[in-house]
């Protein structure tokens, strides 16, 4: 991780060059500039030798490079720590040691900086020819040779047999079982087919709990007193749920028969034509688990038409491959021994590569027999060829567990505390964080497990079959360790890792730590993250790693503000649950960019509000301030006038008393905002929302009013929105449904929810010209009767979800005619609300939208969990 680490070291020593910060600290100028100098060479030279393969397989210099980069990081950081938590006479004694430390580790990284210019002087000189273009494609296109496949397939899926089947699809990895499992389950006819669906992944290591939950959540069953039902009582209301309705499940990647047989019982059969698919690599597993009578479906390789004609498809946009290309392209496709995934890899590779770089490729993957060591092969290759400031990126995605889906939102926070991005050609980091996750999808590394109401990815995960490679990777590159389990070596397995990950419970990492004298073998570490399960007791251990930049305990409790952290001046991320008040201390965290400290209790306290310390307008660098129950203190008044906060983007469960225009203007940067009021009187009102319109740059709001009295509500001023939101939450605010064109006139505004009476009123009557852009409209808990409308009035609608409004007597018929509806949901509402759903969705088949699906759940499908 040598291009990381010289990012991260570019960025301090830039700050030491340019920043007050640091003005009090001695550092000798001219020796700093030396430094940075001379890694911004060696960043030149890991970015040119990523573009020539025959230099980017010697990893000898880049591991040189890489300990030398991370020894100065590690000497500058515990200078500063050092300056912030020592004494004036400490201090001083430490300067000359410093300097001699700065100083060979120059020297050291200026004879690599001469050795890298040598290596790229003798790098051939070439006119660069274009780089063959494309584009992103959709799943269904990357099915190629694969129609009979799917004909059997949908054939037993959609079949006659009224009693419940389990279809099994095996085959070895990367032959494609889950594409074509993913493209049965999202076909329109097998949607309309089945009332209920599910999809879940199993692997070797399942926990029976997990899958009940993760079974309830794809099927949107998943409420907040889930977690709280035992294993029996989640099985009967699965069992409950699926026995009134023909359902489809996918059990992805079952490793064992012992898996399917403690899972079988879940899934009733009550002869409704239900049907279970199931993905698997072990034809015992297939055998056991298929339908008596019934054979399993196995896959076949790809023959070497087929293979020609997907990579051709995803290199040349369904093109004709030009002649100069045809004979090395066969070539490479003869070795991909006809395993679509190592296809498919290999080509969004040559898709982005030059026509010389062909057979270097090609001599790379050309000697491998088994289709195993084939992906490991083409995965490596493909790792090899990533842009450098990817590889960090998507290595990092490791930290998570295997079957865990990705917060994309906390990922990319990660990414920038991390150092591993450098800002270029985006307005944020978080842009371009961003950014970098879809190239990594486009690149077919990472998956999209969920998508957001705006069209974003909510959550990813690696790719199953290269996760292993990914894991040796990381041990290599002393990137990052992770303690599942106790065990003994882990000062050899963690000497020199600058991440340390605790995914099983705290109490046992901790005794790991201890017990096997960790910190000592990793005290340079960055990363402390823990994402086990809630932990009541406050544990210190992670305080002997002093450069820590994340510190992620949200799940640990603290009773008292830990002020042990306050000495961790490096922080970057930090994350704990705490129920308290933030000392004024806490702005010794100069270098703090994310602020997240959350509530073990929801505690409702009456009287006066609770602030956070003046101080944290002092805290420059945040950039997402998220503290439960604490309000921005109004900074007017006081004699500094430098109090803003401009690179905050996120501020999050802030109230009224956060959104004066004292307060608003001082963070005009902000991107997001949620808002959170216990009780709002009629005295109130809702004049701090009219004071949002400081915040130009705003692209989501989230305002929720707990409890509000409705004794003589008026609405005496107007709320005033940002014309640059694109997302608006409401919930609680009873405003009249007349307010609702200031909304509606939002030319920005793509997704709005409206929760628990946002509008009270019996009636919608929408206006022409309305809600040009909206394409996401949720209505929750309203005590709406009418609603008036048609489909002028959502023009680019894509998903309707309606629930609980019980009076609602039904959805505008003329929605049955906007041409871009994708998806309706309704939730425990009327029947007559369900047949006007189910008559948009016969309009739209009737226009020849086949893919549009209508979800319906009601009431009853929970009356077991009132056990």
């Amino acid at each position: 991780m040598a291009y990381a680490a010289m990012i991260s070291l570019l960025q301090i020593t830039k700050k030491i060059l340019n920043s007050d910060q640091f003005s009090d600290i001695f550092y000798p100028k001219s020796q700093i500039q030396y430094l940075h100098d001379k890694a911004f060479s060696l960043k030149v030279f890991l970015e040119e030798r990523s573009e020539f393969s025959s230099e980017s397989r010697n990893h000898d210099l880049e591991g040189q490079i890489r300990d030398a980069i991370h020894k100065a990081e590690d000497i500058i950081e515990s200078n500063i720590s050092e300056y912030f938590i020592s004494t004036e006479e400490e201090s001083y004694n430490n300067i000359s040691i410093f300097v001699q430390d700065l100083q060979r580790v120059t020297q050291q990284i200026d004879s690599l900086a001469e050795k890298s210019l040598q290596k790229l002087d003798r790098r051939e000189s070439s006119s660069r020819p274009s780089v063959l273009s494309r584009r992103v494609l959709p799943q269904e296109s990357l099915i190629v040779g694969r129609d009979h496949d799917l004909y059997q397939l949908k054939d037993r899926v959609l079949g006659s047999n009224s009693r419940l089947e389990v279809v099994p699809i095996v085959g070895g990895p990367g032959i494609g079982k889950t594409t074509l499992a993913e493209c049965i389950y999202r076909d329109p006819l097998i949607v309309s087919h089945f009332k209920a669906r599910a999809w879940v992944t199993v692997s070797l290591e399942y926990s029976r709990r997990e899958v009940l939950i993760d079974l309830l959540r794809s099927m949107r069953k998943l409420f907040d007193e889930t977690h709280q039902r035992t294993d029996q009582q989640l099985a009967k209301y699965l069992y409950n749920y699926l026995k009134s309705r023909r359902y489809l499940v996918v059990l992805e990647d079952v490793c064992d028969v012992k898996a399917f047989n403690d899972l079988k019982e879940l899934f009733p059969d009550y002869n409704n034509g239900s049907r279970i698919m199931l993905t698997t690599r072990d034809m015992d597993v297939a055998r056991f688990a298929c339908t008596i009578g019934c054979r399993p479906h196995n896959m076949r390789y790809l023959s070497e038409c087929d293979t020609w004609e997907l990579l051709c498809r995803i290199v040349f946009n369904d093109e004709w491959c030009p002649r100069e290309l045809v004979e090395i392209g066969r070539r490479i496709t003869e070795v991909c021994l006809g395993v679509p995934l190592a296809v498919v890899t290999i080509a969004w590779l040559l898709s982005t590569k030059r026509i010389t770089d062909w057979e270097k490729i090609y001599h790379s993957i050309n000697h491998y027999p088994r289709n195993d060591e084939l992906i490991d092969s083409v995965v490596s290759l493909s790792y090899d060829h990533l842009p450098p400031y990817l590889k960090a990126c998507l290595l990092y995605m490791g930290i998570f567990p295997q079957k865990y889906e990705i917060p994309v939102s906390k990922l990319v926070k990660l990414w920038i505390a991390e150092g591993f991005l450098e800002l270029i050609g985006f307005e944020t980091l978080e842009e371009m964080a961003e950014e970098c996750l879809w190239q990594l999808v486009d690149k077919n590394l990472v998956s999209v497990c969920q998508q957001s109401s705006s069209g974003g990815i909510k959550s990813c995960k690696i790719l199953y079959a290269f996760r292993d490679f990914f894991m040796r990777k990381v041990q290599v590159e002393k990137f990052f360790h992770v303690i599942n389990k106790s065990t003994n070596g882990f000062l050899e397995n963690t000497y020199g890792h600058r991440r340390l990950f605790i995914h099983k419970s705290i109490r046992f990492g901790i005794k790991d730590v201890s017990e096997y004298n960790i910190v000592a073998s990793v005290s340079t570490a960055r990363s402390f993250i823990y994402s086990g399960p809630d932990h009541e007791y406050p544990l210190t251990a992670w305080l002997d790693f002093k450069l820590l930049r994340v510190l992620d305990a949200h799940k640990i409790r603290f009773y008292k503000f830990p002020l042990e952290i306050l000495k961790l001046v490096q922080l970057r991320y930090l994350a704990f649950s705490y129920n308290g008040k933030i000392p004024a201390s806490i702005c010794k965290l100069q270098n703090l960019q994310f602020l997240i400290v959350l509530q073990y209790l929801s505690i409702k306290i009456c009287g006066a509000p609770l602030y956070l310390p003046m101080e944290i307008w002092n805290m420059k660098e945040l950039r997402h301030l998220q503290v439960m129950g604490s309000d921005l203190p109004n900074p007017d008044g006081m004699d500094n006038t430098d109090l803003f906060l401009e690179n905050l983007l996120t501020l999050l469960d802030v109230g009224a008393q956060s959104c004066t225009p004292g307060v608003l203007k001082r963070i005009s940067n902000l991107k997001k905002l949620g808002i959170q009021v216990e009780l709002l009187s009629v005295e109130k009102s809702y004049s701090f929302l009219s004071h949002l319109l400081v915040l130009q740059r705003l692209e989501s709001l989230k305002c929720i009013i707990m409890q509000l009295d409705l004794g003589s509500q008026v609405v005496s001023s107007a709320p005033a929105f940002p014309p640059s939101l694109r997302k608006l939450t409401l919930s609680g605010c009873g405003f009249p449904w007349e307010i609702m064109s200031i909304i509606a006139a939002l030319p920005n505004l793509e997704v709005l929810k409206l929760r628990s009476y946002a509008f009270k009123g019996p009636e919608w009557e929408m206006k022409e010209d309305e809600f040009t852009g909206l394409k996401f409209l949720l209505l929750e808990d309203m005590d709406i009767k009418h609603w008036v409308g048609d489909y002028t009035n959502f023009p680019q609608m894509t998903h309707l979800i309606i629930r609980h409004c019980y009076k609602l007597r039904e959805i505008p018929c003329g929605f049955g005619e906007i041409a871009k509806l994708e998806m309706i949901e309704v939730v425990q509402c009327s029947p007559t609300v369900v047949i006007s759903a189910e008559e948009i969705e016969e309009k739209q088949r009737s226009m020849g939208n086949y893919g549009i699906e209508v979800q319906v759940h009601s009431s009853l499908d929970d009356e077991d969990f009132d056990l």
